[in-house]
């Protein structure tokens, strides 16, 4: 996140220091886990762990160098290396699962993926013209204008992915692995298609906000313009899910029955996080990290008290997940307000000075 806030003469070592941050984390968790294990508490061996590092590694630099193509306008590039990424797994996991490697093939086919993308983004990194002189002294810089967002970033994305993994957590305290497994298969089924469109219009907008605040000052258009297109998106995902949801029992088969009525309540809180999404890394343009963290903190805290208060008040399943998806929904859009309120401040503020 630091890349599209740095200037055109400081990309390349801003980009350098992201992988240094990078290497620094990757290494940081194989140690974590490689310790928690000695205590008993995970039962993993140090090949699981050093796996996850390198997961973790190549997240780390296949995201740094789709910020840096993007601010660079490579588009294209962006594009064409998701969906290499997604040709590879799906061949890579059919070849391992014709060969034999049927429990490890999914996971396997994943990581061969990634690598593609990452090759394929390196390639294209190549051929961007860049001042690629590296300094102590931009090295430095770039360490000291950019720490203070890496250390609230890194805990903020850490909470983000808690907050989307948990709910599985409490729901298997208070209901069946039934709800489990509805609840799992519901998110993924409405939340894969939006998190895809919301990942997309955050990209570009952080690309574009950042680029315009360095060079005019302001970007409330491009605020306006992502904010009202990822409402509209909205609008439309939530319309065909609301047509077709009887679609989901035909195709996932009668087993899965009462899924489609959790799609149907997960809605509000999933497209309020694709709008939210969206637009959230104007915190990043301000160089206000600590605001996601914020939000991060409200939407686990939401999800915490409406696991209590099921308990509490016993709700059946499906009104504790109502319940959380309208809470949660409210936090993100109060959290759209908050960023509108700033960013319409700051506009009128630079119009003011234009004077």
């Amino acid at each position: 996140m630091m890349i599209p806030s740095s200037q055109p003469e400081e990309q390349w070592s801003v980009f350098v220091v992201a992988q240094m941050w990078n290497v620094f984390v990757s290494v940081g968790l194989v140690v974590v886990l490689q310790g928690v294990s000695t205590f008993n508490i995970i039962s993993s061996g140090i090949e699981f762990h050093l796996f996850v590092g390198a997961v973790v590694a190549l997240t780390g630099l296949t995201n740094a160098s789709v910020m840096l193509l993007l601010q660079n306008e490579k588009y294209a590039v962006r594009t064409g290396s998701f969906l290499l990424r997604s040709v590879v797994t799906i061949a890579a996991q059919i070849a391992l699962g014709l060969v034999g490697s049927k429990q490890t093939g999914l996971i396997e086919g994943f990581c061969i993926g990634f690598v593609a993308q990452a090759l394929l983004l390196i390639y294209a990194l190549s051929k961007l013209k860049l001042d690629r002189h590296i300094s102590r002294m931009k090295i430095m810089a770039a360490v000291s204008r950019y720490s203070r967002m890496v250390l609230f970033d890194i805990p903020s994305t850490l909470i983000s992915a808690l907050s989307i993994n948990a709910m599985s957590v409490l729901i298997s305290l208070a209901y069946s692995m039934r709800e489990v497994g509805l609840y799992s298969i519901s998110f993924r089924i409405a939340a894969l298609p939006l998190s895809l469109v919301a990942t997309g219009l955050s990209e570009v907008y952080f690309q574009k906000a950042s680029a315009s605040r360095r060079n005019s000052g302001d970007f409330l258009w491009e605020f306006k313009f992502t904010l009202w297109a990822a409402i509209a998106l909205s609008a439309i995902v939530v319309a065909v899910y609301g047509l077709s949801s009887n679609m989901i029992t035909r195709i996932l088969g009668e087993k899965w029955v009462g899924s489609q009525e959790i799609v149907l309540i997960l809605l509000p809180l999933l497209t309020a996080r694709l709008v939210a999404v969206s637009v959230q890394t104007t915190a990043l343009v301000f160089g206000k990290p600590r605001w996601l963290l914020g939000n991060n903190i409200v939407i686990i805290s939401v999800m915490v008290l409406s696991f209590g208060l099921s308990v509490i008040f016993q709700y059946d399943f499906e009104k504790y997940l109502l319940v959380n998806s309208v809470g949660c929904s409210a936090a993100y859009w109060c959290f759209l307000v908050f960023l509108y309120i700033k960013v319409a401040k700051y506009h009128a503020a630079n119009a003011g000075r234009e004077r």
